[in-house]
């Protein structure tokens, strides 16, 4: 989990390429790199999240009933943030890019 935290953490250090066949419109120099901090910090989130539910779930729970349900509950949570996850990122693109555009157009 740590090493999953350090490599989200090199995420929006990366350089921005804007991706073709995206939603939304081109995000550019600055809302690119914005957009990619915006979505770092969302996994981050996820990732102490989920250690912090896996390590509460195994302390508090029967040891039986951990050993059951763990990988399940894990793996449900993990496909339900991935498709919650899919809109934000739309969401966010779509609203970053109109930003963009209308910087943009007010720009020249």
């Amino acid at each position: 989990m740590i090493v999953v935290l350090l490599r989200i953490n090199q995420i929006p250090k990366l350089p921005w390429f804007e991706r073709r066949f995206m939603l939304g419109d081109e995000l550019g120099p600055v809302y690119g790199p914005r957009f990619m901090r915006i979505m770092s910090k969302t996994l981050a989130v996820y990732v102490i999240a989920l250690f912090a539910a896996a390590f509460t779930f195994q302390f508090v729970a029967p040891a039986t009933l951990a050993q059951r349900w763990a990988i399940p509950t894990t793996l449900g949570a993990t496909a339900l943030f991935l498709m919650l996850f899919l809109l934000w990122s739309i969401v966010w693109r779509i609203r970053l890019g109109r930003k963009s555009r209308h910087e943009q157009a007010a720009h020249g």
